[in-house]
């Protein structure tokens, strides 16, 4: 689920994205993760040059407990982690086509029961 907030005076834009993600079990080690929920938040300016630049936030939160052997010796090992970085992103129209590029990076914090690092994603699509 997603939503988003243009406020075009200030050439501004304000999204906030939220996924649930279901595991199914792994049949060679007969574990499963729990159902984790993802919040993001991101703002970005954007520039009549196509540039925009922003930042994001994240909340990943594991909202049932993993299942299997070892889940039950870790008691659960519900996970959960926080995010925040840049966001830089270009946009440009290809014809009659619009073609967007994104970069982000998000180191996390406070993590939990969870890998532990820096994400980076480089995005690019062609609307047409």
């Amino acid at each position: 689920m997603a939503y988003t907030k243009i406020i075009p005076e200030a050439n501004l834009e304000l999204t906030g994205i939220w996924n649930m993600y279901f595991y199914t079990e792994n049949p060679a080690t007969h574990y499963q993760s729990g159902i984790q929920s993802d919040l993001e938040v991101l703002a970005i300016k954007r520039f009549k040059n196509g540039f925009g630049i922003g930042f994001i936030e994240s909340w990943i939160q594991e909202v049932t407990d993993d299942e299997g052997r070892l889940a039950d010796r870790l008691n659960g090992f519900v996970g959960r982690s926080f995010g925040i970085g840049p966001i830089v992103t270009y946009s440009t129209k290809l014809g009659k086509s619009h073609l967007d590029f994104n970069a982000r990076w998000i180191h996390d914090f406070d993590v939990k029961n969870a890998v532990e690092g820096d994400g980076f994603s480089f995005v690019a699509s062609l609307k047409f």
